[in-house]
């Protein structure tokens, strides 16, 4: 088996993803500047958006349960070239890539 094959199958997805991509803040930041750069380069756009979720009188572990709740509605409704990234507890971060 080539190398190269054998890489690739590895990193691949292994089923097409049909969701957004949902990425830690590190990958995030890796990923947003390296679409900065490609757009920079090659004439792309990308749209941010930041969502911050402001919950009055609900505890904890229901603004946690909105807040995975709104996480899951942004992964299947939006493209899945789209990025997300979970910022704080209370926002997500949303990268619309061109």
């Amino acid at each position: 088996e080539d190398e190269l094959e054998r890489i690739s199958r590895i990193i691949e997805e292994r089923n097409e993803g049909r969701e957004a991509l949902v990425l830690g803040t590190e990958s995030f930041t890796a990923v947003y500047h390296f679409v900065s750069r490609y757009n920079s380069r090659y004439g792309g756009r990308a749209l941010k958006l930041l969502l911050v979720v402001s919950v009055e009188d609900e505890t904890e572990q229901l603004a946690e349960k909105t807040m995975t709740e709104l996480g899951n509605v942004l992964k299947t409704g939006i493209r899945k070239s789209d990025i997300i990234m979970k910022n704080k507890t209370n926002q997500f971060f949303v990268l619309f890539v061109d």
